[in-house]
């Protein structure tokens, strides 16, 4: 199986989540970066999986336009839909008001795999944002390795 993922990440969180998922999965894997790259057709792959990081309510707008520009494809293909983000009971929310609820509908998985964020590769403005929504100063990891695990269970194996 030929299995497409493309995500858009910020600081690299989402990129980390990709990777860790294209380990639970067999086949051919191609992963995109959605800011470094553009991606292929999804019309070449059987399974596409899209995903991105969420900030201040959004996902990058990188993945909202592969996502538009090839709606009538990921409408037909198997697809799976994943976030990363600090607030995980809005992550459908944040998959259907960025994608669209016709795509989240269609999707035979979604995933919120948790959050990141590292002070460090921060600027000022956005160090004080995160620190006001967070609550707290200091960089956190939490990347949900179960549910990657779960959001892979649920795609086709062949």
């Amino acid at each position: 199986m030929k299995t497409l993922i493309v995500y858009g990440t910020r600081y690299g969180a989402t990129e980390k989540a990709a990777h860790m998922l294209a380990g639970r999965i067999h086949g051919e894997i191609r992963q995109i970066n959605l800011a470094k790259g553009s991606a292929p057709s999804p019309a070449d792959y059987d399974l596409v999986l899209v995903g991105g990081s969420v900030y201040a309510g959004s996902i990058q707008k990188e993945v909202v336009q592969f996502c538009t520009a090839n709606r009538h494809l990921l409408l037909r293909k198997p697809l799976g839909l994943f976030v990363c983000c600090g607030e995980e009971h809005k992550a459908r929310e944040y998959l259907q008001n960025a994608l669209g609820a016709d795509l989240v509908a269609r999707a035979l998985a979604l995933g919120s795999f948790g959050y990141e964020f590292d002070y460090s590769k921060m600027n000022i403005l956005f160090r004080l944002i995160v620190r006001v929504i967070s609550k707290t100063g200091k960089s956190e990891f939490n990347l949900r390795e179960e549910a990657i695990r779960d959001f892979a269970a649920q795609l086709p194996k062949s």
